[in-house]
């Protein structure tokens, strides 16, 4: 009869002091682990006043089993408190002198020094910290000896069924988690600890991609409910907030005049507050344009753009809108996508030009009542919020009224 036994067998990582901040791994370092090494005074040396942290992240849930300090004293003093925190947690705790913890001052080699023996479990984080109050203290390494975490299951949730699950290879060697093709026309956003139904405020959550997971974890998808776009171009002049924008390109005005005259080219987005523009249609061939999230205005001097309340002049058929003015009997437009010999980034500009049919118009930037929604149940075929469960109160968004059901009785109101 064979018998197998099981064992894991414990690793060792050391951290060299390199500079006053920097640390050099070696060993078995567990993956995805970074660390982060600050001395206050020298590379090796403390002197009273002075701290030295090293601070270890993303360990995914190793068991600590021992932590040692390779350090050395003056000849004749050296004294200090360190401080050991796993988690946040404070794990072991030593002050004293350098003889009193090795037997004797050294100022010739490095002791090791051993500040935590025993037992920590699913430690993510560790933060060592060597404080110096009576000088002096020399560190060279760290080293933690640990048992590194079981590898981990991750299952994916789609709504209430499990869309996946995942398992790590061998521990510590993270999981990749997919992106989700569009479901009932909503678009996936990335996976969360905790399900919810609609909300109205992204909650915390994990990104497509490689995922280190510190312990057995449930994921839910989250999605995001589609949202208005008025593809439309302004036909019928009125005063309003615009994107000046080019139909064939997508390149749009954005942001104030700059010193050179010239104003940023960007890719259009309704949902860009510095490619909203206030605009006052003076009459049907004259306008005032005003930077909305600003208020800066935007007009010209002589055939350079600049933050001055001058008129421009309105071309316009159909859904064509363009911004002109004149200098010197000559038509300069607002154009949106100039790119001058010698130079790789396009600006906005004013450029001699014969006004006429052009690309360019106005579109409106998305409703400030058309709040983005995301939820964990795509299934659902309206964004439906949960308020108090244990009220069983609903919304339902209805255009820019919201039905409230709140244990039996309904009323609506405005979005808020």
């Amino acid at each position: 009869m064979n018998t197998c036994f099981a064992m894991i067998l414990a690793l060792v990582m050391t951290w060299t002091a390199e500079s006053k901040n920097s640390v050099v791994p070696s060993g078995d370092v567990p993956a995805n682990t970074t660390a982060q090494y600050t001395n206050s005074y020298a590379k090796n040396q403390l002197t009273a006043g002075n701290t030295a942290v090293l601070t270890l992240s993303g360990l995914a849930g190793i068991t600590i089993n021992k932590i040692e300090i390779a350090m050395r004293s003056n000849k004749e003093s050296g004294a200090g408190v360190i401080t050991v925190a796993a988690d946040e947690h404070t794990i072991a705790s030593l002050a004293g002198t350098y003889k009193q913890w090795t037997g004797a001052f050294d100022n010739s080699q490095y002791r090791s020094l051993s500040v935590f023996d025993g037992e920590c479990k699913d430690v993510s984080a560790l933060a060592i910290t060597v404080e110096c109050t009576t000088s002096s203290l020399y560190i060279d390494r760290f080293t933690v000896t640990y048992t590194p975490a079981p590898a981990r299951t991750v299952t994916l949730m789609l709504s209430n069924e499990v869309y996946a699950t995942l398992e790590e290879q061998q521990s510590g060697a993270g999981v990749y988690l997919p992106s989700l093709e569009p479901y009932n026309e909503l678009t996936f956003v990335g996976w969360a600890q905790s399900p919810f139904w609609t909300v109205y405020a992204l909650p915390s959550y994990i990104p497509s991609g490689l995922y280190y997971p510190s312990s057995d974890i449930v994921l839910w998808s989250v999605w995001a409910y589609p949202r208005q776009v008025d593809t439309t171009y302004l036909a019928d002049l009125q005063s309003g907030e615009y994107i000046y924008t080019n139909r064939e390109n997508g390149r749009t005005l954005s942001g104030i005049p700059s010193d050179d005259g010239r104003m940023a080219s960007v890719s259009f987005n309704m949902d860009d507050p510095d490619q909203v523009y206030a605009i006052e249609f003076l009459a049907p061939d004259t306008a005032m344009i005003r930077h909305k999230r600003t208020n800066t205005p935007i007009g010209y001097t002589g055939s350079k753009l600049a933050a001055r309340e001058t008129p421009w002049l309105v071309y316009h058929e159909d859904d064509q809108t363009l911004f002109y003015t004149t200098v010197a009997g000559k038509n300069y437009i607002l154009w949106l996508n100039i790119l001058n010999s010698g130079e790789s980034a396009f600006y906005a500009g004013l450029l001699e030009a014969t006004v006429g049919a052009s690309p360019v118009g106005l579109r409106k930037p998305r409703p400030a009542d058309d709040k983005p929604a995301y939820t964990c149940h795509p299934e659902s075929p309206q964004a439906i919020t949960t308020v108090h469960p244990d009220a069983q109160e609903q919304i339902i968004p209805v255009g820019i009224y919201e039905l409230h059901i709140c244990n039996g009785r309904k009323y609506i109101q405005l979005r808020q």
